[in-house]
């Protein structure tokens, strides 16, 4: 069994000390001194902790850093700020601190939030009310919120993703059209590069880890770029919202093969002047079994960064709760 570490035991205690609940391994959240608060690791070794205090809102909420705040901030490398309803207390330097230490510390941030008239007060964020309300940790911030104002938050969620996620005729109609460029772009982009190697004579490459981890880098934003593309047709369709990793890996396999053939078919029209889409995807394996180990290599890197990017967008939309 492992021994936990100066910084773990310093945040284990912390976490006691104000009595907060777990949220993941990260972060924790609870009261202290009557404000709902999230307290989160940012890093260690020095320790690093980051506070979010719900605080009022309005045009008149400001924050008054007393001097000897503003000297133990220094000393921790800390800093605190006012955002979007919360008092963000940044402490990048706790490494060799007690307990205690942080403790006052923090305390004191709290005082200091009190003194210039922040406390959120004990009702409701959304509404005010006091009957019913709850501590409730939700999308990475705490704040108090009565039963009927979290319902509602999560209605118009739902309802906000459900208009983000409609399926839509002209998607569905256009469908065949997305996934035609997509393998128009996968024919671009080959026969540019088969251009580029032209234009300046090269037949053989050396690759060192430079130009390798460039190369990797330009076929993954090739690939990633196409079905990400390809993945916005999917879920505007509506095909991929119940099964987008099936769908969207069926959409790049054909993605691949549709560009493959209109590739191969532009290059029998360089050479011959003749394009045949029929033809071309007779030539399909023959072609295929020409490539040497790298144009096969770069082409599979092309298509898992299409299948990430293509799942990725086709996954159905999610909102965020609007606390």
């Amino acid at each position: 069994m492992v021994a936990p570490t100066a910084d773990q035991l310093t945040v284990q205690d912390l976490t006691a000390r104000f009595q907060l609940h777990p949220v993941d391994k990260e972060s924790v959240y609870g009261e202290i001194a009557t404000f709902p608060v999230t307290m989160s690791i940012l890093g260690g070794d020095p320790l690093a902790l980051l506070f979010a205090f719900r605080v009022r809102t309005g045009d008149d909420a400001t924050l008054a850093v007393p001097t000897d705040l503003q000297a133990a901030l220094a000393e921790a490398r800390g800093t605190l700020t006012l955002e979007d309803g919360y008092a963000w207390l940044s402490l990048h330097n706790l490494g060799g601190r007690s307990s205690d230490d942080i403790e006052a510390l923090v305390r004191r941030t709290a005082e200091a939030l009190a003194e210039s008239a922040l406390h959120p007060g004990p009702g409701c964020a959304a509404c005010g009310t006091a009957d019913g309300v709850e501590l409730r940790h939700l999308e990475g911030r705490t704040l108090r919120i009565c039963p009927a104002c979290l319902e509602h938050l999560y209605a118009a969620k739902k309802e906000e993703e459900r208009a983000m996620n409609r399926p839509s005729l002209l998607g569905g109609v256009g469908l065949p059209a997305v996934l035609a460029m997509a393998s128009v772009g996968w024919m671009l982009f080959w026969l540019g590069v088969d251009l580029f190697l032209d234009w300046r004579g090269l037949r053989v490459l050396i690759i060192d880890q430079y130009l390798g981890t460039l190369i990797i880098c330009v076929l993954g934003a090739v690939g990633f770029g196409l079905g990400t593309f390809l993945g916005n047709g999917l879920r505007q369709s509506g095909l991929s919202l119940r099964a987008p990793t099936w769908v969207g890996g069926v959409a790049v396999c054909l993605l691949a093969l549709g560009g493959e053939i209109l590739y191969i078919a532009v290059m029998v029209f360089r050479a011959a002047g003749i394009f045949d889409l029929a033809h071309a995807a007779r030539l399909l394996i023959p072609f295929l079994q020409s490539y040497d180990w790298f144009w096969i290599t770069a082409r599979l890197i092309v298509i898992g960064a299409a299948a990430l990017g293509c799942m990725q967008a086709a996954s159905p939309k999610t909102a965020p709760l609007r606390i």
